[in-house]
């Protein structure tokens, strides 16, 4: 089971739940670009899901985003227009 990081008291919203830390996957955006990040740590509120991420995590894929390096694998993602 996750180590329970914090509870919600300060956020009413979210109804007190636990908030636990986890590794994500999130879509960055960087200079009009998408990027799948994996394995982001983040702090995930158990009840509804809500992702919170810290500022080392965020400048660590703005690092990553920025690098130049070849990405572990590529990802064909389709468009839709509404």
């Amino acid at each position: 089971m996750p180590k329970t990081v914090r509870s919600n008291d300060d956020l009413p919203i979210l109804q007190r739940s636990p908030i636990v830390e986890r590794l994500v996957e999130r879509i960055h955006r960087w200079r009009g670009e998408i990027r799948v990040m994996r394995n982001v740590p983040a702090d995930v509120c158990v009840r509804r899901g809500e992702t919170f991420f810290g500022p080392d995590a965020l400048k660590a894929m703005d690092a990553v985003a920025a690098d130049g390096r070849e990405p572990d694998e590529r990802l064909a993602i389709p468009v839709y227009s509404l």
